[in-house]
């Protein structure tokens, strides 16, 4: 046998010895042994892949993967049906990255009375990226525990959103209920979408449930809270039904100190109790809890959904209490309440001061000038809203540029891929009410014609016949808008 030569040996034994010093340990080195690991370090170079049901199913029992801050990737569409599926992380948390990759998951059965509920019980410290979870259904019975459900997880604490939609996926729970996540505090939810329809008692929403900027714990049985952090909800829509008890909203059931822009909900709300808004059920400062509670803000939102309730009712939001901002919002949709309703604004939350020191009672609200907001006094049945939030306008103003030119808001006559321009409207768009630009591309238009061309149009009166040009730019193939 041929002998190496010794000094070369030593040097190359020294080079794997530096090399394994500084490289990444694998995965598997922490007990996480998902099929076809392979020595993966669970990197965002070198991540952890997820092709099958079978792959999914070991990440979903698996602390020493959910728990550890790797990150994942699906590679190809997975089908979950044919059986019950325990969400994943059940009675703990994910932390670590799920990049779906531009994948679906269908086939999602969740249906249990003990814990969260969704695809993951839980999102801690996480991110969630570019996943579609396409029908199914997510039920958590009646029972015990923690009772969040949403199609993606029941709680998401601390988690970044990207990109996830659930698309007919049907959710129905108790406490906290929404399309995509039941509850929700300190992260982001951006560019995501839900249209199952949605079932529950209170705080219900067509994507969220509830959201709030701090996070409540409980200490030796008395609650308190964690440093508040913002929650932004951004370019993201619910589009299914919503129904609940109390406090529901099309696109979140209670939103306590968060933003939300560019975004919309078109589903139908009912509450069979109190507070049904079709955007927001219940909107307030962050929880009413701390000295320094951050506002409420909506901007660049509107519901065409119909929104009723046997209490209060409002075409964007039910209640307001202290700390909410409203601009450049509208509603269309039908509001019929029994107690407080409004075109865009219900009325106000008047609670009796909670006896808590780590409370802070709300005094007065926090209105946006009533110019900038507007809703259709004809299709809501409404001829006021609470507190000087939004103007009524008929539904001919409602359809018209002029009346949002006027009030400064960013829009174009159709679509505009400038990134200014934050609106767009035309006859044939939304029902010819505003659409968010953010809802097409310029390979997808909303609006038929060119805009910017002259139009010609033959018209005839008796015996005799005319042309008639438009030198205003036409949006659509109609008359000039």
């Amino acid at each position: 046998m041929r002998r190496l030569p010794l000094i070369p040996l030593v040097l190359a034994l020294a080079v794997l010895a530096g090399w394994s010093a500084v490289a990444p340990a694998p995965a598997d080195a922490n007990g996480c042994y998902l099929r076809f690991l392979q020595g993966t370090t669970g990197t965002a170079e070198d991540p952890i892949l997820i092709p099958d049901r079978e792959a999914l199913t070991e990440l979903a029992t698996s602390s020493a993967c959910f728990a550890s801050s790797y990150v994942f990737k699906q590679t190809a569409d997975i089908d979950l049906s044919g059986g019950a599926w325990t969400p994943i992380a059940a009675g703990s948390s994910f932390i670590g990255t799920y990049d779906g990759a531009g994948h679906r998951i269908t086939g999602l059965d969740v249906s249990r009375s003990t814990g969260n509920v969704g695809l993951f019980s839980a999102l801690g410290t996480s991110t969630v990226r570019d996943l579609t979870i396409s029908g199914g259904r997510v039920v958590r019975t009646t029972g015990t525990g923690s009772a969040n459900a949403g199609a993606l997880a029941g709680t998401a604490d601390n988690a970044t959103i990207t990109r996830v939609h659930a698309v007919g996926t049907a959710v129905a729970g108790m406490t906290h209920v929404g399309g995509l996540i039941g509850q929700t505090c300190s992260g982001s939810v951006q560019s995501s979408s839900a249209s199952g329809a949605i079932t529950g008692d209170a705080a219900v929403g067509g994507l969220i449930g509830s959201a709030a900027s701090a996070c409540v714990v409980s200490l030796a049985d008395a609650e308190t809270t964690v440093a508040p952090a913002t929650v932004a909800v951004a370019d993201s829509s619910a589009t299914g039904p919503v129904t609940g008890a109390n406090v529901v909203g099309g696109l979140i059931g209670e939103a306590y100190g968060i933003t939300v822009e560019r975004s919309f909900a078109t589903g139908a709300v009912t509450a069979s109790g109190e507070e049904a808004g079709g955007l927001v059920g219940n909107a307030a400062d962050g929880y009413g809890m701390l000295t320094v509670a951050p506002t409420t803000v909506l901007t660049d939102v509107y519901a065409t959904g119909s929104v009723r309730s046997v209490g209060s009712a409002g075409g964007l939001v039910a209640v307001v209490d202290s700390g909410v901002q409203i601009t450049r919002a509208y509603a269309t949709g039908r509001v019929t309440g029994a107690a407080s309703t409004g075109g865009l604004v219900g009325g106000p939350y008047a609670p009796p001061c909670p006896g808590s020191e780590i409370f802070v009672c709300s005094v007065g609200v926090t209105a946006a000038a009533a110019a900038t907001s507007f809703w259709d006094s004809a299709t809501t049945g409404q001829s006021t809203s609470h507190g000087g939030f939004g103007t009524a306008r008929s539904t001919a103003e409602m359809q018209s540029l002029a009346t949002y030119t006027a009030a400064g808001w960013p829009i174009a006559r159709g679509f505009s891929s400038a990134a200014e321009t934050t609106w767009g409207i035309c006859p044939s768009a939304n029902g010819g009410y505003p659409f968010l630009q953010n809802r097409y591309t310029a390979s997808t238009p909303p609006c038929a014609g060119t805009p910017g061309k002259p139009r010609k149009v033959r018209m005839t009166a008796g015996d005799r016949s005319v042309t008639v040009s438009w030198e205003a730019p036409v949006a659509d193939g109609g008359t000039p808008v």
